[in-house]
């Protein structure tokens, strides 16, 4: 055999035999670390929820079932919706200009009954036509 070979083959063996020494201590060290972390309160606070459909909360990943979306990580805090609710930020109202007004004085049973007509704003209704069946209104 060459020189030249037996030089490379005996560094090749060295170097694995010093990378075993140096990097097998840490290895059982950083194990040691992974086990004696506990994550079962993490995975089980930890909800996910489909960004199309609020109201579904899982506890583990997947699809969504509705629309098959990949689900998302919900916030800790965020409550389940229901089908007709929707939940925005003050900034998302800002900017939708959302104005509400409390009506009524709030009385115990929390009911109020009211009396008038609703009507279409005929004003407001148009009809578009298009090059193909069908319409939008």
């Amino acid at each position: 055999m060459n020189k030249n070979t037996i030089y490379i083959v005996l560094a090749v063996v060295i170097g694995l035999i010093g990378g075993y020494f140096l990097f097998s201590g840490s290895d059982s060290a950083q194990g040691e670390n992974i086990e004696s972390h506990d994550h079962t309160e993490e995975a089980t606070a930890q909800m996910w929820t489909c960004s199309m459909h609020p109201q579904i909360m899982l506890p583990e990943p997947g699809d969504c079932p509705i629309c098959g979306m990949e689900l998302i990580p919900a916030d800790s805090a965020a409550d389940g919706l229901a089908l007709n609710q929707f939940k925005m930020s003050k900034n998302a109202l800002a900017l939708a200009n959302i104005e509400t007004t409390i009506v009524g004085n709030g009385g115990s049973n929390n009911s109020m009954t009211l009396s008038g007509k609703i009507q279409q704003n005929e004003e407001e209704n148009s009809v578009q036509s298009s090059y193909f069946a069908g319409r939008i209104e």
